[in-house]
């Protein structure tokens, strides 16, 4: 029985022994796989961050069209897929091997060039006024017959207009860019506003695109992500919305006061941000439309947008139906530009472009004049992105807005 019983204990240890060796091996196997798998993973990252400097490469010769592949080492290769997203491009960089792949999507612009003059202001035949406390820091293209220093009747303010820079002379049509116009992707996806059950909705970039089609009304919702906000109607945007990254289309939406986030709008006749609307870098509006009717842009006071502002018009002929108006205490960071009348009140720091210029007090409307507002030209921050500026200040450089 003795020996029966010892045969039966150095039968067990022996088992206890090939297990506990068993699982060093699987311990050290695993290891060694999970060793493999980050070597490869760290790899695949330092080549996918090597490809941002091949997109940054061809962003100036052929504009990342399509779908681009290159090899990097023994079976690790890259692709590098653009396409637009609103007012910018949607830059995608898959690198992969047979075991993995690593995805960053990356959002671009045109480089800020910080030698944009402060002011285009088209060749109208008449002086170039400021008054009050006007400020104008930087180059300014305007008519031959220059810039005036003026008193305006009836406005108690002081009198100490400022311009600092070059005086050049601007042509008698506003330079014609290529409308910006919303493109939508291949195989989105359509839904309706009111099938949505939850108050949050992220759809990443990796992902088809959501458009969804909504009334009159964004409130208590938060919408992020690879979605476009689409509607026949006035949209009302409230600011208990939560909004990054989205493009909304409309005839004309009206960002409600108190309202903050970052977006692209792609309005066909007005765009209004109420007192203390907050649009954040980087957000772009466009007004525009193939009909001859008014458009209009409007920042209420103390709104801010960091971005750009466009308003295209059909030139001289429907000048004075498209207007945009910064109002008192609101600022723009980055470009602006007007294919019509705009009326400048606030502060813009970066660059115009317009046909045209009033100001409006109670009794009079005075043209070519800007009085207590300012165009610094040089208080943008680096880096920034820019949209359709003059023909020879294009920089042909990518920047990134941001990393989706």
């Amino acid at each position: 029985m003795l020996k029966a019983a010892s045969l039966a204990y150095a039968i067990f240890i022996t088992l206890i022994i090939a297990i506990l060796c068993y699982a060093l091996l699987l311990i050290f196997s695993l290891n060694n796989n999970l060793e493999d798998y980050f070597t490869l993973r760290k790899k695949l990252l330092i080549h996918n961050h090597s490809a941002i400097a091949v997109m940054k490469a061809n962003y100036s010769t052929n504009g990342l069209n399509g779908q681009q592949i290159f090899p990097h080492e023994a079976a690790i290769s890259s692709t590098i897929s653009t396409t637009t997203w609103g007012a910018f491009s949607k830059c995608q960089i898959n690198t992969y091997s047979k075991k993995d792949t690593v995805q960053q999507v990356y959002l671009l612009a045109d480089l800020y060039n910080k030698d944009l003059p402060a002011l285009y202001l088209r060749d109208n035949d008449e002086d170039f006024k400021i008054s009050g406390n006007t400020i104008i820091n930087g180059d300014v293209y305007i008519s031959g017959r220059g810039i005036k220093k003026i008193q305006v009747s009836g406005v108690q303010t002081v009198e100490n207009p400022i311009h600092t820079g070059q005086v050049f002379t601007s042509d008698k049509i506003l330079p014609r860019f290529q409308p910006l116009e919303l493109t939508y992707p291949e195989g989105y996806v359509l839904m309706l506003f009111d099938d949505i059950k939850t108050n949050s909705v992220i759809n990443g970039f990796d992902k088809k695109t959501k458009v969804i089609n909504v009334g009159s009304v964004l409130e208590n919702i938060q919408l992020k992500g690879n979605i476009i906000i689409r509607s026949n109607d006035t949209i009302q945007v409230k600011a208990s919305a939560i909004l990054e990254d989205i493009i909304i289309e409309a005839p004309k939406v009206v960002f409600q006061e108190g309202f903050i986030g970052n977006l692209q709008v792609f309005a066909t006749h007005e765009v209004v941000l109420d007192s203390r609307t907050h649009l954040n870098y980087p957000s772009v509006i466009v007004v525009g439309s193939n009909e001859s009717e008014e458009k209009n842009i409007v920042l209420k006071e103390n709104s801010v947008l960091n971005g750009a502002v466009i308003l295209y018009g059909d030139g001289l002929r429907d000048e004075s139906k498209n207007k945009m108006i910064i109002e008192p205490n609101s600022k723009v960071t980055g470009t602006i530009f007007c294919d019509g009348v705009l009326a400048i009140y606030g502060s813009v720091n970066g660059s115009v472009i317009t046909s045209s210029l009033e100001h409006k007090t109670l009794t009079t409307n005075h043209r070519n004049l800007i009085l207590n507002g300012s165009i610094i030209a040089d208080k943008i921050p680096s880096p920034y992105f820019q949209i359709q500026p003059l023909e020879k200040y294009k920089t042909g450089h990518p920047v990134i807005l941001k990393k989706l």
